[in-house]
């Protein structure tokens, strides 16, 4: 009754190629889905912007540090800064145009 020549063996054979069938099937679309989804892809350099005329002269830049939250950054020279403006570090505002 378990020979592949029997009515039970042949049931048997199909029905456990029927399942290796369907479980390569999830195992492959399991594994293009993991390999071409959790891919990152990382976007073309973009050009850079050009900065007013004013701000164009990085020698005249200064720089803000801030000791307690960390950081350091440069800003023109002809803006101003506030620190601890409205709960934040600091802010930088443009001079006003004319």
């Amino acid at each position: 009754m378990w020979q592949n020549g029997t009515i039970y063996g042949k049931f048997f054979l199909s029905f456990t190629l029927q399942k290796m069938k369907k479980l390569f099937s999830l195992v492959l679309a399991t594994s293009l889905l993991v390999l071409f989804g959790c891919t990152k892809s990382t976007p073309a350099p973009t050009d850079t912007t050009t900065l007013p005329a004013d701000q164009q002269n990085v020698a005249e830049w200064q720089t803000y540090e801030s000791k307690t939250e960390g950081f350091m950054i440069q800003y023109p020279g002809t803006w101003t800064f506030q620190e601890k403006a409205y709960g934040s570090a600091v802010m930088f505002f443009t001079p006003f145009l004319e």
